[in-house]
């Protein structure tokens, strides 16, 4: 009889503890993850910093063809074209000039050298991850090319069995766009490839009145990769391409 009460204890006891267990998972539990304002993995919730996040699942929801598309939704943001698809476009963060804000491909800085800008013109959303942006002076981080803010696209990360996409799209001016995807992972290699082609006979970058005024038409070839490898336990290292003809 002692033996079966002990038994019983210690079961409830074990119940009890698993409880907890549990609870203090779903305690520990994280919620969105933002690098680009602290330049390392912090919960959203706990970041001081104006931040928005346009994840893959809004990328694909919202079927444009370029990163300078997703971009317009954004508070804060301005985004400029002079004229159709191929036409300088510009972004600027909170009024600041565009050559104060910086943009980021995987880490790597973007911006003109010369001008201080970058051109969005030709920037599609193929194999794009997500895209964190940082509203505000970020030049204790960044440098003074941060001034208005940071654009981060970070470019997707293969994961699972091999997985291929393709799609075809069409539109007004004779607009037509055919993609092409392949993703694969494991827990040591991953892997990512996307191809596009975008062709547009446009509309003219001339006002109505110009002599000039007649279709500009644009066709846009992109092929992005991205290959990464676990070297140690908190170690890995990535190589991304991308490629643009446009």
């Amino acid at each position: 009889m002692k033996k079966t009460w002990i038994l019983s204890l210690l079961l409830l006891g074990l119940g009890f503890s698993r409880t907890g267990l549990a609870e203090e998972m779903k305690e520990l539990e994280l919620g969105e993850v933002v690098v680009t304002a602290t330049k390392t993995e912090k919960q959203l919730e706990q970041v001081t910093s104006s931040v928005s996040i346009i994840t893959h699942a809004e990328i694909e929801q919202k079927k444009v063809d370029t990163v300078a598309g997703l971009l317009r939704a954004i508070c804060g943001l301005d985004v400029t074209r002079s004229g159709g698809s191929g036409q300088n476009t510009s972004v600027r963060l909170r009024g600041a000039n565009s050559g104060h804000t910086l943009v980021l491909v995987d880490g790597v800085q973007v911006n003109s050298p010369t001008l201080g800008s970058f051109d969005f013109a030709n920037l599609t959303v193929d194999n794009i991850e997500r895209i964190e942006i940082v509203r505000g002076p970020q030049s204790t981080l960044y440098g003074s090319d941060a001034m208005g803010g940071v654009i981060n696209i970070i470019t997707r990360k293969g994961a699972g069995k091999p997985r291929v996409s393709l799609t075809f799209g069409g539109g007004t001016y004779q607009t037509y766009r055919e993609t092409a995807s392949l993703t694969a992972g494991s827990e040591n290699v991953n892997f990512s490839l996307a191809a596009s082609h975008l062709e547009t006979e446009g509309i003219s970058a001339a006002s109505e009145g110009d002599s000039n005024h007649e279709d500009d038409g644009y066709t846009n070839t992109t092929i992005s990769m991205k290959l990464g490898a676990q070297v140690f336990q908190d170690a890995q290292v990535a190589v991304s391409l991308r490629y643009i003809d446009a």
